[in-house]
């Protein structure tokens, strides 16, 4: 089998989806699936060693798909069996399509987001009927889902794998009592609670 994987989000930024789509491409591999990996628009992270990138800015992107549906996935990727739509926008194809739902903030929540967020987050949603497959990260998302008229049956709930960490370096361990938040630096976060 031969998956064409979208890493553009771990490109974009350190975030969880880009471990998301870092982490579960090399678990294929590991697993034997073949795959060919792409990104598109602005990075700031370097491209995966083997992936085809398309240095195109998402908003020239955003509307060649909307008036010619170009490129697909194939054209960046070659033939594959299936496309791994991991975010922030799915890449047209004429290959069945997963794609991934990590959570809807971005719409329940447009006061933590950008406007971009929300717009890509839409263009998602409205991809969701042509999809082969659904994942929703957690039973929450996958609730969400079915709120805005997906079909249940449709969801599979596949929580976040593990990433093993470093060792600590003890020098940046303080003593005594600890909490540590995972996660970027945004008000989203509500660190200020934590």
């Amino acid at each position: 089998m031969r998956v064409g994987f979208d890493v553009t989000a771990a490109v974009a930024g350190d975030t969880g989806i880009s471990v998301y789509a870092t982490e579960l491409s090399a678990a294929l591999e590991r697993h034997g699936i073949d795959v060919a990996r792409f990104s598109l628009g602005r990075r700031v992270r370097p491209v995966p060693e083997g992936s085809r990138h398309l240095a195109v800015p998402s908003r020239v992107l955003d509307r060649t798909w909307k008036l010619v549906g170009l490129p697909r996935a194939e054209h960046l990727v070659g033939d594959v069996d299936v496309v791994h739509a991991a975010g922030p926008v799915p890449v047209p194809s004429r290959r069945p399509v997963v794609m991934v739902v990590h959570d809807l903030a971005a719409l329940d929540h447009p006061e933590l987001h950008g406007p971009r967020a929300a717009h890509e987050l839409q263009r998602t949603l409205d991809a969701l009927p042509r999809a082969a497959a659904i994942v929703a990260v957690s039973d929450a998302t996958a609730d969400a889902l079915v709120a805005r008229g997906v079909d249940r049956d449709r969801i599979a709930v596949t929580p976040n794998g593990l990433r093993q960490l470093p060792a600590p370096d003890e020098r940046h361990v303080p003593a005594g009592p600890t909490v540590l938040a995972v996660g970027q630096l945004t008000a989203r976060k509500r660190l200020d609670v934590l």
